[in-house]
């Protein structure tokens, strides 16, 4: 499997990110999930570099710092921001609403491959 389809997906609450990585995997990618920053930076070093989501309870400034070190280890890489309206400063691919549905996730990452595919790389 590419690199494209390798999400490392943070997120504090565990039932979330069980469910998101349910729907993430019937959609045909692999998903190393994780619950702290250190875990999130370390995946992020050892070359979980296709795609990182983040989760909205996370604070900005640990989401800052794992997206600038997944920058630094994915320079290719696609970061989805969940919770994007309190997160300005933060540039990503993607950014999505508070809700964390993970079927609109999902969506958001495979539309946004296809455009990627098409040479179309706006979010």
């Amino acid at each position: 499997m590419g690199p494209e389809r390798t999400v490392l997906s943070f997120s504090s609450d565990h039932a979330k990110a069980d469910r998101r990585a349910e729907v993430l995997k019937q959609n045909g990618f692999e998903v190393r999930s994780v619950t702290s920053p250190v875990q999130a930076q370390f995946e992020i070093e050892m070359g979980q570099c296709g795609i990182f989501i983040t989760c909205p309870v996370v604070s900005e400034l640990t989401t800052a710092d794992l997206v600038g070190v997944f920058r630094r280890y994915c320079p290719g890489g696609i970061v989805v921001l969940i919770g994007a309206p309190r997160r300005t400063a933060i540039e990503a691919e993607i950014v999505l609403d508070e809700s964390d549905d993970p079927d609109m996730i999902a969506r958001a990452i495979l539309d946004y491959l296809h455009r990627s595919e098409r040479g179309e790389r706006s979010a």
